[in-house]
């Protein structure tokens, strides 16, 4: 009994708003004709529903199809697929097909886009008339406490779109990025010696750097990266060596600085001269003769090798360097054989 009164109230209820909406239509122009229907593959919640306008007008008319702006109705909205063609008493017929979804139960309002018809410089405004659609749970027809199962998930995606090589490719992006922030951290970490260990000497660094530089043999074919290797080593040494920032400063504002923190006079124009030439080969476009830049290397040993003055700062930490014949001396020798 119940159920039989469920059923005439929803009956009466969908009676009720056909009468509103049939009423509620829009006059037509002369010629014209509009009708709906509404095809669905199942009653329950998301489940597809096709709805079809056919416009039949005059071929001296056309029908205007504005981009959707809004749910149809109480169901979710959709842009139409639209299909003209001429029908043998030479008017015009127009088929709008929307694929839409209810996501709510009872009966649900299924409102037409409104569309607009031009003859002879006149728009007149159509609404096709609203549908009714009873839209029900997951519970089956047949009453049965059997509950179907969930919709499957739509796609939130526009149709074809990588949605599993984006995700690989995010992933892979993050891990490069936390990668990238460990070495940079670890680079930052300043370094902590064993209890009883020094640190290892500025000049004895420097030394293998000229060493590798005189053992690549880039004379005379690679006077720029020659000088560019050079420039940063002899720069490294004296940041390590006077804590100060050798790399980011002018060959004269370097001089400078030298001079201030204690450098004798001889190492201090020996810098001027070394880091000066480097960097107009390397920024002003220079091109020295390569006879001419070999003495360079001698010129970078002459200042790793200048006695640091025991009142300086950097004379806290290292002792003077040594001369190594093996390693420094060497690098000069094999420079001059090549």
């Amino acid at each position: 009994m119940k159920r039989l009164l469920v059923s005439l109230a929803t009956s009466l209820s969908l009676l009720l708003a056909l009468t509103i909406a049939v009423g509620a239509q829009s006059p037509l122009p002369p010629g014209v004709d509009v009708s709906v229907s509404v095809e669905r593959d199942g009653d329950t919640i998301g489940d597809p529903v096709l709805l079809t306008v056919v416009v039949t007008h005059p071929s001296s008319g056309e029908l205007l199809v504005p981009p959707p702006e809004g749910p149809l109705g109480e169901l979710e909205p959709a842009a139409p697929s639209v299909s003209r063609t001429t029908i043998t008493t030479g008017d015009t017929r127009v088929t709008l097909i929307y694929e839409t979804r209810a996501f709510n139960t009872g009966p649900l309002t299924l409102r037409p886009q409104s569309l607009s018809y031009r003859s002879d410089g006149v728009i007149t405004p159509i609404q096709p008339a609203d549908q009714i659609v009873d839209v029900r749970s997951l519970l089956p027809d047949d009453g049965s406490l059997v509950v179907r199962g969930a919709k499957p998930p739509e796609a939130i995606a526009a149709p074809g779109f990588p949605i599993l090589p984006l995700a690989l490719a995010i992933g892979l992006a993050t891990a490069l990025l936390l990668t990238a922030a460990v070495a940079v951290r670890q680079r930052r970490r300043p370094l902590v010696l064993e209890p009883g260990a020094t640190a290892p000497d500025p000049a004895d660094i420097a030394s293998e750097e000229l060493d590798g530089i005189a053992a690549a043999g880039l004379l005379p074919h690679a006077v720029d990266e020659f000088c560019a290797r050079l420039n940063v080593a002899v720069r490294g040494y004296l940041a390590s060596r006077y804590a100060l920032p050798a790399r980011n400063l002018t060959a004269a504002e370097l001089s400078a600085r030298l001079a201030r923190a204690g450098a004798d006079a001889g190492t201090v124009q020996r810098v001027r001269n070394l880091c000066q030439a480097c960097d107009d080969i390397a920024y002003a476009g220079a091109t020295p003769d390569p006879t001419r830049v070999e003495r360079y290397l001698d010129l970078a040993l002459a200042i790793i090798r200048a006695p640091i003055d025991a009142s300086t700062p950097a004379a806290e930490h290292w002792a003077p360097p040594k001369p190594d014949p093996a390693s420094a001396g060497g690098a000069a020798d094999a420079l001059r054989r090549s």
